[in-house]
């Protein structure tokens, strides 16, 4: 559990220091001035998909995702992670002939202990642990780029979101 809080630490404080990114995102009905992505745009984008849940998560290294933790809770229980796949390397996760789709089972998932299913406000945050790495360095499949440099957002900066979800 200390390694868990550790990771989750650090996790957390550097997606806090992201580099901002222009994405587009992929399900246009959803967001005002909204466009397709291209397969490639977004390579850390990860499906993350249960029966009862599909949501979108972004590979902090080829074995972890960090999602939401809603994504990771369904009727205030941890999904089975024998449940969950996470699909990377895809626009559309239901494309089964892409050449760039690699899939793999979630083998652990760690939502936030503070983490209240009917409460998505604060601590919706988890990580989720693939089964095997995915293969990344290439176009399709990559883990986000953080950078070492604090930077502010202003609140009339325009933002992008992309996912599934």
């Amino acid at each position: 559990m200390k390694y868990f809080r550790t990771f989750l630490t650090l996790v957390i404080n550097a997606i806090a220091l992201l580099e901002p990114c222009a994405c587009d995102c992929i399900i246009v009905r959803r967001l005002a001035g909204a466009s397709p992505a291209d397969i490639g745009d977004f390579p850390y984008l990860v499906a993350v998909l249960h029966p009862e849940v599909r949501c979108t998560g972004s590979l902090v290294s080829s074995q972890w995702i960090l999602s939401a933790a809603h994504c990771a809770v369904y009727d205030r229980k941890i999904i089975k992670p024998s449940d969950m796949v996470l699909v990377a390397g895809v626009v559309d996760f239901n494309d089964t002939k892409s050449k760039t789709r690699q899939i793999r089972k979630a083998k652990s998932i760690y939502p936030h202990p503070n983490f209240e299913e009917l409460k998505i406000a604060g601590s919706d945050i988890a990580l989720i642990k693939a089964e095997r790495p995915f293969e990344l360095n290439n176009e399709y499949v990559s883990a986000i780029k953080v950078s070492g440099t604090p930077f502010t957002i202003n609140s009339d900066t325009a933002c992008t979101a992309s996912g599934w979800g």
